[in-house]
Order: C-alpha cells, then structure tokens, then sequence
C-alpha cells in the first residue's frame, strides 16, 4: 500500500515523539557527519520534518521523486513541490528523495 501506510503501522510505537523513516535500500556515506545526525540538527534547528535529496544525473531523474526547493540555508532547502519520476525534460530539478526522513508525530493525522 506503500511508504505512507508503512509509516501509519508504526503509530502505535511512535506515540508523540519524532521518529526517523530509513529505507534500507540507499547507503548514504554523509562524511564528515552521518547522514541522519545532519537530519536530526536540520530538524532541532528549524522544528520541521527533514527528508533527504541528493543531485542526481539529469537524464536519472526518472527513477527518482524529484524536489524544488526554496533555499533557506547552505545546504538547506523548504520543498516548494515534489514529482515522482518525471521526465528529465520537466524535472524541477536534479535533487532526488533518499530513503531518508525525519517526521513529527503530527504526520500520523495527515496519512
């Protein structure tokens, strides 16, 4: 049923609290600090959920949900809209979603 229902099974275990999704299937190296230690600063500086994007070849954005992205800081970014594989030729950008999210609890209401 995917991503989102996943998510939604794991209500019961995550209460109220921030919890970190972690799609198995990317290895991130986030030298010099881990990847998901950068996400939990984002997400204690700026108190907003935190998903990760990386660039990707033009021509792969295809394979990929691919964001826009407002700049907030260096190396930070609000989402301004999301597409799920599209063509290269209409791909907002190059920055593809990694299997990598920091969500509030609140998102539970939402799925």
């Amino acid at each position: 049923l995917g991503l989102g229902h996943a998510v939604l099974c794991a209500r019961p275990a995550i209460g109220d609290e921030p919890f970190a999704v972690i799609l198995a299937d990317d290895l991130i190296d986030g030298r010099p600090k881990g990847c998901l230690t950068q996400m939990v600063e984002i997400f204690n500086h700026y108190n907003t959920g935190v998903i990760a994007v990386q660039p990707v070849p033009p021509e792969d954005t295809d394979k990929y949900g691919i964001v826009e992205v407002k700049p907030i800081d260096e190396r930070v970014g609000k989402i301004q809209s999301i597409v799920e594989k599209p063509k290269p030729d209409v791909a907002p950008s190059n920055l593809a979603v990694v299997g990598r999210y920091i969500l509030p609890a609140s998102i539970m209401g939402i799925l």
